[in-house]
């Protein structure tokens, strides 16, 4: 470009055709040198040679900006079509009035992660501050392969540099007026990735889509209310159940050997506040640790504690064959390390679909198959080892309990008679029908404990299981057998 003058070398030619081109009056071309189709490359008269270096077309109407497909101010999260969907965040603080922008696992909580439209100045802005917008960074134009920022609007003299659009469609990306599209650097689909502007494509990288509802919470599979376990899907399906105080109120979840007596077992769903609460204490519910707001870190403690309405409280229950429960992040509830053992302290982890992130509800407690004869038919037991003998009570060992042993066959003997109770899930010998089998008094689910026969009490240690097959055997609550 000079200063008009008049000379025959300042007229310039627009020719019509099936490629337009400008020509000077020495019947030269104007085009970029070698055809290079690069930016802010420089250009120069050659031979015309009808290339698309050296056609040209009228652009009468600038920047484009496409309607916006919500209305001003209401928010949505900006998350990228690569696998993940992590979302646009505004991070670090460059200075005063600029932030970087990076993408970030899914956390909808972070009010970083929520913008708005604003039709009026054609930008996208912070929904926490408003006056800030998406823009390219200062001093850097509209050239690509540069960094994606959001500053306060009209910290750039020219406001053209902060403005920016949504274009739906296939691609659906977001756009500046320079036709740079708003992509992850390198097209690296990892946390924290830095977001900047470069030449639009077809990649996962350059695609974005709109999320206004932020967390998907399935349907919970049971109504309010109705009591439940959540049983691991590990081998020993053990129930999950809050253990020890470990301060401020927070009592830590773990498995244990399936015991549907104990209370602290039984859970409840809690629709209106996405929670899952235990069914002793509807205070409180099932959450991480307190203070845990590191949405990054993938180890903080399961706990139960009082409700407060956070984010990290509420729960998702999603099925499939590995039922799993997530928190409103990318982490699954986990029996740490894989260990399938009793009171294995549970904790948050990044899901990976194992088994030891597969729970089950159970709202039966146990499981009783139902006994081979009715009440009060009597029957001995007898041992399937050499000689058959027989199961029978006599010896006293104090707290008004007899020890059991096993002798010859004697059906006249009337100790070895027994009958089953199947109200009371118990096995109940003939001449003492107020007794019934257990464990030794004290001694709960232990094993090598001596087996008696005591007075029934109620106790989940009374009850007893008649198992068939192959090898029938006589197994208690606590999964041990006699």
């Amino acid at each position: 470009m000079r200063v008009y003058k008049g000379r025959n070398n300042d007229r310039i030619r627009w020719r019509n055709g099936r490629s337009n081109n400008i020509r000077n009056n020495g019947g030269k071309c104007l085009m970029t040198v070698s055809n290079v189709n690069r930016d802010r490359y420089h250009l120069t008269f050659g031979h015309c040679r009808n290339s698309k270096g050296q056609a040209w077309f009228l652009d009468q109407v600038g920047a484009v900006y496409k309607k916006q497909p919500l209305a001003d101010g209401v928010k949505f999260q900006l998350r990228t079509k690569m696998s993940g969907g992590r979302a646009l965040v505004e991070a670090e603080r460059q200075d005063s009035n600029r932030y970087a922008l990076r993408i970030q696992d899914f956390a909808p909580w972070d009010p970083k992660q929520w913008f708005v439209f604003d039709s009026r100045t054609r930008s996208i802005r912070s929904h926490k501050r408003r006056s800030f917008a998406i823009a390219t960074q200062i001093n850097q134009k509209m050239r690509h392969y540069k960094v994606a920022i959001i500053q306060r609007w009209g910290t750039s003299k020219n406001y053209m540099y902060q403005k920016s659009s949504f274009f739906g469609g296939r691609g659906k990306n977001v756009r500046n007026p320079g036709g740079k599209c708003l992509a992850v650097l390198t097209n690296h689909n990892s946390n924290r990735r830095q977001a900047y502007w470069y030449v639009c494509t077809s990649h996962a990288g350059h695609g974005w889509k709109i999320d206004q509802k932020g967390v998907h919470f399935p349907r919970y599979p049971l109504r309010n209310g109705i009591k439940f376990q959540i049983k691991s899907m590990m081998k020993s399906g053990r129930a999950l159940f809050y253990a020890e105080h470990i301060g401020s109120h927070q009592y830590r979840l773990r498995v244990q050997n399936n015991n549907p007596y104990d209370n602290k077992q039984w859970f409840v769903f809690d629709w209106r506040t996405k929670s899952i609460r235990p069914a002793a204490n509807r205070k409180f519910v099932m959450s991480i640790l307190k203070n845990s707001n590191n949405w990054k870190y993938y180890h903080y403690a399961a706990v139960v504690r009082a409700y407060k309405g956070e984010a990290l409280q509420k729960m998702r229950w999603f099925k499939g064959s590995r039922r799993n429960i997530r928190d409103q992040g990318v982490r699954c509830l986990d029996v740490h390390g894989n260990s399938d053992t009793n009171r294995r302290h549970v904790h948050w982890y990044k899901c990976t679909n194992g088994l030891n992130q597969g729970w089950m509800i159970d709202r039966k407690g146990y499981n009783y198959p139902d006994y081979p004869l009715a009440n009060g038919v009597k029957f001995q037991i007898r041992s399937r080892m050499q000689g058959n003998k027989a199961l029978f009570w006599k010896e006293h060992i104090g707290g008004h309990q007899y020890r059991l042993r096993i002798q010859a066959h004697d059906p006249e003997n009337k100790n070895q008679w027994w009958v089953f109770d199947s109200r009371t899930r118990t096995v109940r010998p003939l001449l003492k029908r107020t007794y019934c089998l257990a464990n030794r008094k004290g001694y709960k689910f232990r094993i090598n404990v001596p087996v008696v026969i005591r007075k029934y009490a109620g106790d989940n240690t009374e009850k007893t299981r008649w198992y068939t097959g192959s090898r029938r055997n006589i197994r208690n609550n606590g999964k041990k057998c006699l």
